[in-house]
């Protein structure tokens, strides 16, 4: 009897449809999925564009003997790399860095703000994703092929091989592209992490997501022992004077910047007055320009150089420490206080599960944390467009340390962060009307909104200090920026400029990572203004500036200021040469990475 090869259980080999979608399918999918983010033609290396290949087509055959079904590989290649490009569209547009393999864990904070930012698309973008829909359309309906459903010992077992040879090819790829000596050299692959959009532009995005999955626990640095660590901290132990013991409140404000460093412009009304009086040279200030790590984003990075002293420039690019490294005590800035017998409390009027902070500010060691809850309940809770306002969350620094004097004669720690000047600044608003005008830019600029909103915390701040002058109490106050916004935000002030974003100079480009800061105190310090350094210094430049008891580590840390004053994650200066990057002066900082590495993973107590 013949056999009828109509029977839907019989299945044949693939037809020509089946082999001619697999070999165009996987390799649009990847196209498209790059045009998402980038020209590939303009920015890619070719040589890396077999290796993101690979990868496509390695994934595809895995997910068809996974399923079974050709379709179920190619259409789930197809959705899942247009999904996570445009996610990286977003993320890139919103913080101006790519996304990363430990973004996982910020997920949740950024789907708490994902309504407040902008999601228009470009008409290019629309024809990718219809491009897209198409690829996966043609996938649906000519795709027919799948293995043979009736089970048997034979089929099994090839079905395991093809899925184990698949397997091991991608796990092969992996290994190869995290291994210098073999692919990356070979294929001359960009590989620095100091500049992971660089990385994705050249490298691809599957081949840098790749590469940068080896980065996932951080890098011991070359001689490292904790021995070592030790023996440098104990040459600054016993040097301890008994300093001051003032009141030290911390505004570390979201997005406070000065567009001035990048461009010239001419504005309405003055934005920043009073902080610009006090950087001019007043009285017990000091004053300067930070360099900091993040931009558009990433705010618990800059919380963490300032607290512990430690650089992003020794960890990966787009990690999150709060998230990812600390998951117990580590030695820092609060620990120091509450040695020199401080009540220590943190502040941020919004969720406390953002940034992890509700754990980290406990690991930190803070005896009181408040958050948007405790706001509202204190009688501090009125908004500037959706967020409270800085004049309300100063209002409610004052009143916190009011209160804890009334029950404590101790010295007070306070750490606040803001949340008035959080992007968007696009949208309108009842409770706001912008009121500085940019002179030549269009009347609905994201640029006018986010001058007025920094004019508001210059107010507020100066009430602030106002109020800090007739305490009667020895009292520091420090303001500082977080991060500068996202590009698109200052982009208007480029072009009056003539200047391009994607043409950066070097030295343009490290501006966009300055923000101002103040320190200024109601007692006698030592004025200094115009200083130039960078966010990890800043809390041991405080201490010394202010009279308080450095720790060995903050005596450590001004040695290595004095050589490198600036070390951030994306700018390092020797005094000499400006523009230099941790990779070009590694063994100048080799103590200070095995020390901060110590204090992060192995040191157990200050």
């Amino acid at each position: 009897m013949m056999r009828d090869n109509t029977d839907p259980q019989i299945k044949t080999g693939p037809g020509a449809a089946d082999i001619i979608m697999f070999l165009i399918s996987p390799a649009l999918s990847f196209l498209l999925s790059e045009l998402l983010l980038r020209n590939p033609f303009k920015h890619m290396y070719l040589r890396a564009v077999p290796l993101n290949l690979a990868f496509y087509y390695l994934a595809t055959l895995f997910l068809f003997f996974l399923t079974g079904s050709l379709r179920a590989g190619l259409m789930s290649v197809t959705l899942w790399s247009m999904l996570f490009s445009t996610l990286n569209m977003y993320v890139y547009r919103f913080r101006s860095v790519p996304v990363s393999p430990w973004d996982i864990r910020s997920a949740g904070t950024a789907l708490s703000v994902a309504g407040e930012y902008d999601f228009d698309l470009k008409p290019d973008k629309v024809l990718v994703f219809g491009a897209a829909a198409l690829l996966v359309l043609c996938e649906f309906l000519f795709v027919k092929y799948s293995l043979n459903t009736r089970f048997t010992r034979k089929r099994i077992l090839a079905r395991l091989l093809g899925l184990c040879l698949s397997a091991f090819g991608i796990t092969l790829l992996f290994l190869s592209l995290w291994d210098e000596h073999t692919v990356q050299y070979r294929y001359r692959l960009y590989d620095k992490l100091f500049t992971p959009d660089t990385m994705q532009y050249r490298d691809g995005t599957a081949v840098a997501f790749i590469m940068e999955l080896k980065y996932l626990v951080p890098e011991i640095p070359g001689g490292y022992s904790e021995e070592k660590a030790e023996s440098i901290l104990e040459g600054y132990k016993g040097q301890e004077e008994k300093g001051r013991t003032p009141d030290v409140i911390v505004i570390m404000d979201e997005a406070f910047s000065d567009p001035f460093t990048d461009c010239f412009f001419t504005t309405n009304t003055e934005y920043m007055p009073f902080v610009k009086e006090l950087m001019n040279g007043a009285d017990n200030v000091v004053s300067g320009e930070l360099n900091v790590s993040v931009k558009g984003g990433n705010t618990p990075n800059s919380e963490f150089e300032f607290l512990t002293g430690n650089t992003m420039a020794f960890l990966t690019e787009g990690s999150i420490p709060y998230q990812q490294y600390i998951n117990g005590f580590i030695p820092s800035l609060v620990s120091h206080f509450k040695a020199l017998g401080y009540e220590t409390t943190a502040m941020h009027p919004y969720k406390p599960g953002g940034w992890n902070r509700d754990k980290a500010y406990g690991y930190l060691g803070f005896d009181h944390v408040y958050f948007e809850e405790d706001f509202k309940e204190w009688g501090h809770s009125a908004k500037l467009r959706e967020y409270i306002s800085d004049r309300a969350d100063m209002d409610m620094v004052e009143d916190v340390c009011e209160r804890n004097h009334a029950s404590s004669d101790r010295p007070q720690f306070i750490f606040n962060v803001t949340m008035q000047n959080h992007s968007p600044y696009r949208k309108k608003y009842g409770n706001f009307s912008p009121g500085v005008e940019v002179e030549g830019v269009e009347a609905d600029a994201q640029i006018h909104s986010y001058l007025s909103l920094i004019k508001e915390t210059d107010a507020a701040f100066r009430d602030m200090v106002s109020y800090y002058e007739l305490t009667g109490r020895d009292t520091v106050i420090v303001l500082f920026g977080d991060h500068q916004p996202a590009d698109t935000v200052i982009s208007p002030l480029w072009r009056m400029n003539g200047v391009s974003g994607e043409d950066l100079t070097p030295e343009q480009n490290c501006s966009r990572y300055k923000v101002p800061f103040v320190i200024w105190a109601n007692y006698d310090i030592k004025e200094e203004k115009g200083l130039d350094t960078s966010l990890n210094y800043l809390s041991s430049v405080m201490c010394e500036k202010a009279g308080i008891t450095l720790s060995p580590y903050q005596a450590f840390l001004l040695d290595v200021m004095e050589k490198y004053p600036v070390v951030s994650a994306k700018r390092v200066s020797d005094g000499g040469n400006d523009i230099l990057t941790y990779d070009d002066v590694k063994d100048g900082l080799s103590d200070y990475a095995v020390v901060q590495y110590y204090r992060l993973f192995g040191a157990k107590e200050e």
